[in-house]
């Protein structure tokens, strides 16, 4: 049986693969490395993120090639993207409309933190459904203050 982590990695690579075709586009090793590493990230991820875990694999991988590929997989709909603060791009696996993408942006350190919310898809879509549409995705997008590093002045998510 193959573990979950596994699979997801699996089925990403063979959507990246078919997308690519489709569009006429070829899935070089480089392409097949990022999207190797995308789904080991278990949150929101940048560019430069992506880029230090393909470089672990080969040091030759420009940041520029990292932001194409993410470009490319976002626009065929394999990636969601999460502005943070200052307009700083993150991205992450996209989920179902029952599944919902839900993100808080931390604006004092800017990182991106993951919300599991089963209820936000489920609820919003059927207010959606009521209205005579049928969902697509839903995205909630938070940006906070941290309490902590306001009150105590440090921040226990800093270094998560």
């Amino acid at each position: 049986m193959t573990p979950p982590g596994d699979a997801r990695k699996i089925n990403f690579l063979a959507a990246a693969e078919a997308h690519w075709s489709a569009s006429g586009g070829k899935f070089t090793a480089v392409r097949r490395m990022i999207c190797r590493a995308i789904p080991a990230f278990d949150h929101a991820f940048d560019a430069e993120g992506l880029l230090r875990e393909v470089q672990k694999e080969d040091a030759l991988v420009s940041l520029s090639t990292v932001y194409r590929s993410l470009r490319s997989l976002r626009g065929g709909g394999l990636l969601d993207e999460v502005k943070g603060p200052g307009g700083r791009r993150f991205f992450s696996l996209p989920r179902t409309a029952d599944q919902s993408s839900s993100h808080l942006v931390c604006t004092d350190c800017g990182k991106v933190f993951p919300l599991d919310n089963p209820c936000l898809g489920l609820r919003e879509s059927q207010a959606v459904r009521r209205k005579g549409f049928h969902p697509r995705t839903v995205r909630l997008h938070i940006e906070a203050a941290c309490e902590a590093l306001h009150q105590d002045g440090h921040c226990p998510h800093h270094s998560a």
